[in-house]
Formats: C-alpha cells, structure tokens, sequence
C-alpha cells in the first residue's frame, strides 16, 4: 500500500535531501540501490532520472534539493515515489491542494491511470468537484463517521450535500 500524504513539506519529503534521495526514502539501504551498506550514486541517479522524465518533474536534476522546488513538482516527486509496481492500494489524501491549474490536471490523470491499472485508490479531499471527477463513490464523513455512501451519477451533488447538512437522503 502506498500513502500521498497532504503534507508535501513536513510529512512528504525530506528538504535537505536532494530529488534523488527523496524518491527512495522507502528504499533506504535496498539493492540496487546500495550493496554491503554503501551507496551506489550511479544507480540512484539513472533511477532518479527515469522516475523524473515519467513525472515530468523540473528541474530534471536528480540533485535539486526538494527544499527548492513548488507544490506541483514536489507533489509529483511524492507521486513518483510512490506510485510503483509494487501498489496494490493507494491513498491520495487531498493530491491537488494548493496547486495550480496544469498539475492539477496532471496529478487527476495521473489517478486515473493508476485505478485503470487496476490498483485500489482511496481519494481523500474537500473538493466536491475532484471527488465527482474521480470516484467512482463517495463516502461523506462527519466527525470521523460515515454517514452515507454515494454512487457517481447524474444525482450524486444533490445527494452528498444532503448528507453533509446532515439530511436523510
């Protein structure tokens, strides 16, 4: 399972580590990465730079400190990351919040394409308009509670609204 936490800066990545590294916090230590506990830079950076030409990440410096990066590219950095072959689920939690318009729209389809392969998204957000662009449901929750469930159609705005003024459906 992989987690896109809404917290790019505190949370997400480590600002005093350079793109290279961030894309493989989880992967600290692991080949091929490293071998008998010693760094392999080769392999990072050709990793790296994969990772960075797939995600459209700019600068495309491995070695750009994540401290210097925007939202959007650091947002991306995360989804690169953790968008891997080994996901099975993902949570994205509020994915375009504070972005711009263009890595906005970069970051939906990069959902999209990551539930038609087939792997499990849960989609957290307070954007209405995200949440009918992407999910197929819609859990509306009120102090840590479901109270109800809603398909995606034609009917669906009316329907969480009602829910969410806490009116039966």
């Amino acid at each position: 399972m992989s987690y896109i936490t809404d917290d790019r800066l505190g949370e997400g990545t480590v600002g005093a580590f350079p793109m290279a590294e961030n894309l493989l916090l989880k992967q600290i230590g692991a080949p091929p990465f490293w071998r008998g506990g010693i760094l392999r830079p080769a392999r990072i950076n050709a990793f790296a730079r994969r990772r960075i030409r797939a995600f459209d990440i700019r600068p495309p410096d491995p070695g750009t400190l994540i401290d210097t990066l925007f939202g959007g590219n650091r947002q991306k950095v995360l989804l690169a990351r953790e968008l891997n072959d080994r996901a099975r689920a993902v949570i994205f939690a509020k994915p375009t919040y504070g972005l711009d318009l263009h890595n906005s729209l970069a970051i939906r389809e990069r959902i999209r394409q990551t539930a038609a392969q087939g792997v499990a998204v849960v989609l957290i957000s307070t954007d209405l308009d995200e949440l009918l662009a992407l999910a197929h449901r819609v859990a509306v929750l009120r102090r840590g509670q479901i109270v109800g469930m809603v398909e995606n159609d034609t009917d669906a705005r009316r329907r969480i609204g009602m829910l969410i003024r806490g009116e039966a459906q």
